[in-house]
């Protein structure tokens, strides 16, 4: 979902940007214009603490999502994720960390179902 060249690459590191204005200015600037397309403001979120924006590659599963989430700790602020897609338990981790969620997609693949296929 990046236009960012560091989100090209066939790992699933996310790219990264810290402190990021809520805005969809900020948004296009860090992300791209695909991002800010997508990007529905939060009316209780003035900055982001972390945004996390994953390569457009393939969906992202909960091991995933939970590495990156764990690798946030001890930011303060809100957080924002990126991504094409997510599985239903990345989802869930998503939801429970209290994130909120930019995908193009949401097919509702679980992760056993999307490993699988893979």
């Amino acid at each position: 979902m990046c236009n960012d060249s560091r989100c090209e690459r066939s790992s699933v590191k996310p790219h990264v940007v810290l402190n990021l204005p809520a805005t969809r200015e900020a948004i296009a600037k860090a992300f791209g214009p695909k991002v800010e397309e997508l990007f529905v403001p939060n009316p209780s979120v003035t900055q982001y603490g972390v945004a996390m924006c994953f390569p457009d590659v393939k969906t992202i599963v909960s091991g995933e999502l939970r590495r990156a989430l764990h690798k946030a700790e001890g930011v303060s602020g809100p957080i924002l994720i990126v991504a094409r897609d997510l599985t239903v338990e990345a989802r869930r981790i998503a939801a429970e960390a209290g994130c909120d969620l930019i995908t193009r997609h949401e097919f509702g693949w679980t992760d056993e179902i999307y490993n699988e296929i893979r």
